[in-house]
């Protein structure tokens, strides 16, 4: 049923659970009828996972779509509802990042229950390239601009080297049907505006904007890891094993690279906020500032300053 340009996208243990994010659309929909024609093969166990957002009024329609579709292919579908849901931190205002936040946690938490090493979402290579656009344009750091990854944690996105046009081409090809978000082609989302007019107007403009496009992401994902590992050398300089931080070391270090040692730092101490550049920004005056003793940052942590010395601490 798939060739083998598509089977070999599938690169991970055999043995594995995975759990797959199904909205019902042509690209989880793919995702799905890929991993279920060869789990018998890989002797993965698939478990299909849908959330209703509750956000449209034909959403409980999609649930019943996703429903038969894992009783037709003899996968277990667990749905789960928004309504449901109490997120740990605030989104940040857009309804993009609430869904997300939302899915996270309805995914993690059924890979939980099941004992799965992978979470399969079903972005693809026009995700990657609406992803960076939006990134670029709420100002993004390197990190940011490298887009999506294959594998990060639990996520595992198999797709990202397929089109759009090729998925849905395959789907209209098998005769396999999938629902379609009306919601797609509002301009009242940004990624919409961007996938609608941005993008075609780049493509229009130069025939090779995707294979020119792929190649510099490549590119910038091989600068990052080079500075990954620039960074842990750095951390390693300044940060004791009990995760006090040398401010005179730290201070030696350059600029640049400063900003992302603390970074590192803030996530290893796992602080209760979103490590933004202005937050990074605050740090980094506390620590320059003569000033010793407590700095609240957050109602639950702050950083402690005592001679040459930064530590969290938690209130």
């Amino acid at each position: 049923m798939f060739d083998k340009k598509y089977t070999d996208l599938l690169t991970i243990p055999s043995g594995s659970v995975v759990i797959v994010g199904l909205s019902g659309g042509p690209d989880s929909v793919f995702l799905l009828q890929l991993l279920a024609a060869t789990q018998h093969a890989q002797q993965l166990t698939i478990i299909a996972a849908h959330l209703d957002h509750q956000w449209r009024t034909e959403s409980a329609q999609d649930a019943q779509f996703c429903k038969k579709m894992c009783k037709d292919l003899n996968i277990p579908l667990i749905e789960g509802q928004a309504s449901n849901i109490t997120l740990n931190r605030p989104a940040s205002g857009s309804q993009e990042d609430l869904g997300r936040q939302l899915r996270r946690h309805f995914f993690e938490k059924v890979a939980q229950k099941h004992n799965a090493q992978y979470i399969a979402l079903a972005h693809h290579a026009d995700d990657q390239t609406e992803t960076f656009l939006i990134r670029i344009i709420r100002g993004a750091t390197l990190a940011g601009l490298t887009g999506i990854k294959k594998q990060n944690g639990l996520y595992w996105r198999p797709l990202l080297k397929l089109s759009k046009q090729e998925i849905v081409r395959w789907l209209d090809d098998k005769n396999v049907e999938y629902l379609t978000d009306p919601t797609n082609a509002s301009p009242d989302f940004l990624r919409n505006r961007i996938r609608n007019t941005v993008i075609p107007a780049l493509k229009d403009s130069d025939s090779r904007f995707d294979a020119n496009f792929a190649r510099t992401l490549e590119n910038l994902q091989e600068t990052e890891q080079f500075m990954l590992d620039v960074t842990q050398d750095g951390f390693n300089a300044v940060v004791d094993h009990d995760l006090s931080l040398d401010i005179h070391k730290l201070s030696k270090q350059p600029s640049f690279l400063q900003k992302r040692i603390i970074v590192d730092w803030l996530y290893k101490n796992k602080v209760q906020a979103t490590v933004s550049n202005k937050l990074v920004q605050e740090v980094m005056r506390f620590l320059n500032h003569e000033r010793g003793g407590l700095h609240q940052v957050h109602t639950t942590w702050g950083i402690e300053k005592k001679q040459h010395k930064a530590s969290i601490k938690q209130l």
